[in-house]
């Protein structure tokens, strides 16, 4: 007769329960919502008004040079974030789930799939944004990408060749 003695299989004591972990999630995406509703829209509250247009509406220049807009105005901040929580049945030993997902990734973890951070400058005729992206998505859909381009969400700056037409 020969034995086999099996290993026991221990968890962890202090592993939390996926619905624990899931209803935090909820918590933060709840507040993550109402967040950038509150601050994600980057609207202009001043406009500027030409001389044409202080014209049109009985003012003079001299009373729309008032209105010109401030150098804080000139720049745009903005950002998004999106976490997750994802729970694979399967439960894959390197807690990563198979290849073909490069969103929502990692298993049994609590995770951001993509975090955005943009600049953006706006004067009259120059233009640029610099946005930059990090978490799950950049890691693993942009794998095969150089490491400096893996990070990079948007690039670009711009120069009027015309002044507007009045």
């Amino acid at each position: 007769m020969s034995y086999t003695i099996k290993p026991s299989v221990r968890k962890p004591k202090h592993q939390k329960s996926p619905l624990i972990l899931a209803g935090f999630f909820t918590f933060l995406l709840l507040w993550g919502g109402i967040f950038s509703l509150a601050f994600g829209q980057n609207e202009r509250t001043k406009e500027t008004l030409t001389e044409n247009q202080a014209r049109r509406q009985g003012r003079s220049a001299v009373d729309s040079s008032a209105h010109k807009t401030s150098t804080s105005e000139k720049w745009t901040l903005s950002g998004y974030i999106e976490s997750y929580y994802g729970f694979d049945f399967g439960q894959p030993f390197d807690q990563l789930r198979p290849d073909f997902f490069f969103n929502f990734k990692r298993h049994n973890e609590f995770n951001i799939n993509l975090a955005l951070a943009q600049a953006s400058y706006r004067d009259g005729r120059h233009r640029a944004t610099l946005a930059l992206m990090a978490g799950n998505y950049a890691q693993f859909n942009l794998a095969d990408e150089p490491t400096w381009a893996q990070f990079l969400y948007e690039a670009r700056w711009a120069i009027a060749c015309m002044k507007k037409c009045g």
